[in-house]
């Protein structure tokens, strides 16, 4: 597990960083669900929470959530806090967590892994020359956002 100068930069500030210190630290899923709505998350933690629940309620053939995605999601929000919106989120077949955006410019998904790499794929709707922007692949957290800037910076490639 990387320790918290893996989640922090000049931004971060120390309520956010104590914050991610216990996101690290959590041995339940329950402890992440708390933290989520302290760091301006409250439809993620509700969403999670709800996910959480009802595939430890219903079907014991469902995916259940990992609690090690659950913590490199929740550790991707607090750190880099993502102006795209809040994503759908759901649970693969392997209980990683996925988080999903559909935006104007074209989507956005997300697999957080429990190896603390994400597992991307973005495609723009507009067509350039006959082809459509886009990328896909599997890297850690920082590299993973440097592909996807053409997808969720503000000034876009024309």
């Amino acid at each position: 597990m990387l320790g918290r100068n893996a989640y922090m930069d000049s931004r971060t500030d120390f309520p956010t960083l104590r914050l991610i210190d216990y996101i690290i630290g959590a041995t339940q899923h329950e402890e992440i669900f708390d933290v989520l709505p302290r760091l301006g998350f409250r439809r993620i933690a509700e969403r999670l929470k709800y996910l959480h629940k009802t595939t430890s309620d219903d079907d014991p053939e469902d995916p259940s959530m990992t609690l090690s995605s659950l913590r490199q999601l929740a550790l991707f929000f607090a750190s880099d806090r993502p102006s795209i919106g809040d994503p759908e989120i759901g649970i693969s077949p392997d209980g990683c967590l996925q988080a999903e955006w559909l935006m104007s410019m074209g989507g956005l998904a997300m697999k957080f892994l429990s190896t603390e790499l994400i597992q991307f794929a973005a495609i723009s709707k507009s067509i350039v020359d006959g082809n459509r922007l886009s990328v896909y692949g599997t890297l850690p957290k920082y590299q993973a956002l440097q592909a996807l800037r053409p997808f969720i910076s503000e000034e876009r490639p024309e």
